[in-house]
Formats: C-alpha cells, sequence, structure tokens
C-alpha cells in the first residue's frame, strides 16, 4: 500500500494480493497497514481479493470517515462487488445517512449492479431508500439520481416508494418518464398494476411504449393488445418491432400475438419492418404469416416475371448507380450489413459477398433479391428447432456433435443447444425473408442491383490490400448516455461504463467510415457536436502499432488511456489485445476517412 500504482505491474499486484489476502487483510484489520492517502490502492486491494474480509477493511474505514469516497469512488464500487449484505448495509448507511449528494447517484448504481450481477441486496435496503427519496421534486430535478433510484427501486422492491415514484411521473421531463414507468411496472401492487394500464393509453409516445415494455414483463398476455395499437402507431412503430422480437422465445406469447393481428390490419410498411426484425431474431412461421396477412403484403410483393426481371437488369446495366446502391444495402431497416459480410467485415449468417459482382450473374443477384429461398448457397440452409423449455430457434448450423447443436442465429450471436432437449427439428428456408425488398421504388432496386453486381468486378467496389480497419463499434445514442457523458467527461467513453451501448459498424467497401451514420452527442450547449467510435486490435508479440487516422478534431484513447492522436502512428505495447476509442468532433471533422492499422499491429478480427 505504500507504494504507488503502476499499470505495468498491475497484473502481478493483482495476483500478489488475491494469493496473499489473508496475511494482508489480517494486517489492514489489526492497523498495520495505514492506508491514509492510499484509496487508490486500497480500492485495488479490495477488487483485488473480491472477498469478504476484504471488503471489511474498507468498509470499517468508510465508517469511521478515513476514506474519501468522493474522491474515490472506486472503493465504494469495490466493496459492492464483494461485500456481505450487512456490509453493503453498513456501507450505505454511512454513505447516504438520509441525504443526497453530488455521489449518490454512483454510489446507488455499484449496489444496484451487485444486485443484478447476483441479486445481493443491502441490509434494509427498503429504509435507505425511503429515507433517501421523500420528494419528488428532487427525482425531477436531478436526472442521474432519477435514473439511480429508480433502478434501485425496481432491483430492491421498494413498493413502498411507488407514491413518490407516480408524483415524480406526472412533473418529470419526458426523459426521464420511461424509467419511472419501468419503476412503477416492476411492482406488483393493485395501484402499480393500475397505473401502468392507464399509460398504456397515454398520448406520449414513449410513455406508451414503456408502459407496454413493463406490461410484458409482468402480465404479457394483457400486453398483446396494447402492443398491437403500438405497431399500428407510425411514431411507435419501431420499438414496438424491437418488443415483438424480444417475444419470440417465449412459447405462448408470439402465438398470442398472431392470433391478435389476425384481427387487424397493420400498414404496409410497418409489416415490412416487423416481418424484418422477426425474421432477424430467429423467425417464427404463424407469428410471419400473420404479420404478412395483416399488412397486405402479398398485394404489395415483387413478382419476378420475366419482363419485370428483363426490365430491372436492363436499368441496372444501363443507368443503374452502384453508389447509391451501396447507401441502400448499408440501411438500418435492411438488415444486410447484419447477414452478409463483404470481405473481412460484416455478418456471418448469409455468404461473403466479397466478390458476387464477379462471380455471379446478375439475374441471379436479382433472383437472389426477390426469391430468397429459391436457390439457397450450400451451408447457408436454416434448421429450426424446438426446445423442451418451449424455445423456438432459428438459424444456421455450424457444428453438431452426439451431445449438442451449435447454431448462428441471424443477429450472428451462437448458441449451442443439448441434442436431448430437441423436441422438434425441421430444414427451414433463407433467413432472408421474401418480402424484404418489397418496400424498395424500382429505381432503388436498380441501384441495389448494380451496386452488387460492382462487388468485386469494378475497381472502385473491390476491397483494396491496403491495412484497413473494416470493423468498429459506435457509442449509441441514449438519453441516459449523454448524461452520464454529460455528469463526467468524454473519458467515460473510454471504460465498459454500463450506462453506454454500442453497436457495430463496418466501413464502406472503399474503407472510408460513414460518419453519417454515428450518432451524435452533445455535453453541453457550448460544446461541439461528438461521436464516438472503438475497435480492438492485436499485437502478437510486444512491439510497435502504427496507426494513421486524421488526427484533427479527433480525440483518442488507448486502453482507457488519454493518448494524443498523434502519437498513435508510432505506440510502444506489450502482446495482447488492445483497444483504440475515438471522439470525433461532428462540427470540425465532417469527411470521411479511414484507419490504417501495421507495424507489429493486426486488427482484431472475429472468427468463427
Amino acid at each position: 500500500a505504500a507504494m504507488p500504482m503502476d499499470d505495468n505491474l498491475d497484473f502481478a499486484i493483482w495476483k500478489a494480493l488475491r494469493d496473499q489476502q489473508q496475511a494482508w487483510v489480517a494486517a489492514a484489520i489489526k492497523g498495520e497497514i495505514d492506508w491514509s492517502g492510499k484509496e487508490a490502492s486500497l480500492a485495488f486491494a479490495v477488487a483485488a481479493a473480491s472477498q469478504p474480509p476484504a471488503a471489511e477493511v474498507a468498509v470499517r474505514l468508510i465508517e469511521q470517515g478515513e476514506v474519501d469516497t468522493a474522491a474515490f469512488p472506486e472503493v465504494v464500487t469495490a466493496v459492492a462487488e464483494s461485500g456481505t449484505p450487512a456490509q453493503l448495509g453498513r456501507m450505505a448507511r454511512k454513505l447516504f445517512a438520509g441525504k443526497v449528494s453530488e455521489m449518490t447517484p454512483r454510489y446507488l448504481e455499484a449496489l444496484v449492479a451487485r444486485t443484478e450481477r447476483d441479486k445481493t441486496i443491502p441490509e434494509e435496503a427498503e429504509v435507505l431508500l425511503l429515507e433517501l427519496v421523500t420528494d419528488a421534486a428532487l427525482l425531477r430535478d436531478n436526472p442521474e439520481l432519477c435514473d439511480a433510484v429508480c433502478r434501485a427501486a425496481s432491483a430492491w422492491q421498494v413498493e413502498r416508494l411507488e407514491p413518490v415514484l407516480s408524483e415524480a411521473l406526472a412533473i418529470a421531463p419526458t426523459s426521464l418518464q420511461s424509467e419511472l414507468v419501468a419503476a412503477i411496472g416492476s411492482f406488483r401492487t393493485a395501484t402499480a398494476t393500475a397505473t401502468i394500464d392507464r399509460l398504456t393509453s397515454h398520448t406520449d409516445p414513449d410513455i406508451r411504449v414503456a408502459a407496454v415494455t413493463s406490461l410484458l414483463q409482468t402480465r404479457p398476455r394483457a400486453a398483446i393488445g396494447p402492443l398491437v395499437k403500438l405497431l399500428e402507431d407510425p411514431q411507435c412503430s419501431a420499438p414496438a418491432a424491437e418488443l415483438v422480437a424480444s417475444l419470440l422465445q417465449r412459447r405462448v406469447v408470439p402465438q398470442w400475438l398472431a392470433s391478435e393481428l389476425a384481427e387487424r390490419t397493420l400498414p404496409a410498411d410497418v409489416s415490412r419492418q416487423l416481418l424484418r426484425r422477426v425474421r432477424s431474431a430467429g423467425g417464427h412461421e404463424s407469428l410471419e404469416k400473420a404479420v404478412r396477412e395483416a399488412g397486405k403484403l402479398a398485394d404489395a410483393a415483387w413478382k419476378l416475371t420475366p419482363e419485370l426481371s428483363r426490365r430491372l437488369l436492363t436499368a441496372a446495366r444501363e443507368t443503374g448507380s452502384p453508389q447509391r446502391g451501396e447507401v441502400i444495402y448499408r440501411r438500418q431497416e435492411l438488415q444486410c450489413i447484419v447477414c452478409h459480410a463483404i470481405g473481412p467485415a460484416g455478418g456471418l449468417v448469409g455468404p461473403n459477398l466479397i466478390s458476387l459482382g464477379g462471380s455471379a450473374q446478375p439475374d441471379y443477384i436479382l433472383e437472389s433479391l426477390l426469391d430468397p429461398s429459391a436457390k439457397l448457397k450450400e451451408g447457408y440452409t436454416t434448421r429450426t428447432v424446438l426446445t423442451e423449455e418451449g424455445q423456438i430457434i432459428n438459424g444456421i448450423v455450424i457444428g453438431q456433435s452426439d451431445q449438442t447443436l451449435r447454431m448462428r442465429l441471424a443477429d450472428g450471436k451462437q448458441v449451442e443447444i443439448e441434442i436431448e432437449s430437441i423436441e422438434e427439428d425441421s430444414q427451414g428456408k433463407s433467413l432472408m425473408p421474401a418480402g424484404l425488398l418489397d418496400g424498395l421504388t424500382e429505381g432503388e432496386l436498380v441501384d441495389l442491383v448494380a451496386f452488387l453486381a460492382a462487388l468485386g468486378r469494378t475497381a472502385e467496389f473491390s476491397l483494396s490490400t491496403e491495412p484497413i480497419v473494416r470493423e468498429l463499434e459506435t457509442l449509441v445514442y441514449s438519453p441516459q448516455a449523454n448524461r452520464r457523458l454529460n455528469r463526467t467527461s468524454t473519458d467515460t467513453a473510454a471504460t465498459d461504463d454500463p450506462a453506454l451501448e454500442w453497436r457495430p459498424l463496418t466501413t464502406r467497401v472503399s474503407g472510408e467510415i460513414p460518419l453519417q451514420e454515428l450518432d451524435r452527442f452533445q455535453q453541453h450547449r457550448a460544446t461541439s457536436p461528438t461521436s464516438f467510435l472503438r475497435f480492438r486490435f492485436r499485437m502478437p508479440a510486444a512491439g510497435t502499432a502504427v496507426i494513421r487516422l486524421p488526427s484533427e478534431h479527433v480525440e483518442s484513447w488507448v486502453n482507457g488511456k488519454p493518448t494524443p492522436a498523434w502519437d498513435l502512428q508510432s505506440l510502444a505495447l506489450e502482446a495482447g489485445i488492445h483497444q483504440l476509442v475515438l471522439a470525433i468532433d461532428r462540427s470540425l471533422r465532417t469527411e470521411p476517412f479511414t484507419i490504417q492499422i501495421g507495424g507489429d499491429a493486426v486488427p482484431d478480427l472475429a472468427t468463427d
């Protein structure tokens, strides 16, 4: 504890502390180790040991007021991760003492994270929360506190807090209402049930979505009618489709929804959107049929006749724009990138399209788009299995033994199923749903064919041999994530903060990053809008990484440490996996760019 922290020695110190914890914990309890002014070392030691005896050392120091938890909240996090319910309760009583401080949200989040991980709840958690939150206006005026209290009330089932949460819901800004609805909806009281039922018809779309989301968790049968009403509303159809996708592995619920849709009519565009989402989440035959019928998609479908084929192929050859077609291919609602890769980046459930234009005729490409199950490529036929637990799983088989079946789902995730648990097993169709492109105009379809036919055939749409990073992640905007960055700093984006969600991003065929596809964050009115990217790379051995990208209007962090962008062209790094995070000033950096990686570094590509 007397030595300064040195990141290069972290692993060795960590292992030594864990191996020798009985000795140092005993010494610390006896007062032989002086932790004064060494909060970072204390947090490191408690986290390394990850046992209640070590947590006790920190709890006693917190109770005695000898730890500056406001300056070093990592101590609280370390205790929260390994303390007993009694220890967590003692620490919380000292930290909160019935008063709200600037650090209260962070302390609560640490305790709730433990509950969500292994259901450990601090002793007297209900009393602590009730003493802490007595005024709805306090939640209205403090977004970070409201988020943390809602999570805590739900995780710890503090139903006596319901009146305050309901009062806060009536006065809180729109950005806080979803969290409040979710917390109220987690309660099992009669008043909470009545509140959620009423909110499913609220005038605010976000509140309606939050109420139906909550209802699906507690009373799924009662949620089906309100869920269909969300689908019918253009303002709510996209989040409603996400809700439907989340239900597919619940044995009875999709059938309830299919029965309800049989009595309804959906806009054709909504049905297409919903059908794509259902198929990408694994598929459900009867629900898909109901969606197609509700949207009358058979009447709006492209029908590949010889005349239409000749017209489209002639237009693709003579007037089609591969540049416009790539933009269409990248549309999020089409999910092309989720399923297909172009070279080393993209999805793995469909064939790699890197040389499609050079190996397939345009008429084959067109037929594959409009009738995807007509000529399935070997190895990409789906299987649909029903397990004894009632799960319906649809995907591509990537491995099988006498005991297990390994499948890759439409979203790229892999699942392993025990053979003995499979009740039904049948061959499926293409994971690309029929009618996926019915929403495209004829001109858009022509441009898409032109793009796919150019892949690997023209220089502009063939992958270069330059060492370009093609697979990244971008930070997803949400009110919670934006508030977290506002409350802390952009440095938080370089951490594994649970409030931040990242989604996959691939570059264009040229290797350029499509800036217009990145979400924007703005910490304060006076700051520029910012987008965030990250990617991993590998050092096979210790050496120098060379990363080339524009250095102006870009901040960077390597393995969580701020690093000037110009230093990226010569980074001395140890062997292993490393991560680079970028913050891009969107008001000044407007042109797309590429990221090249070389020296002793190589991209860390996902492998099967």
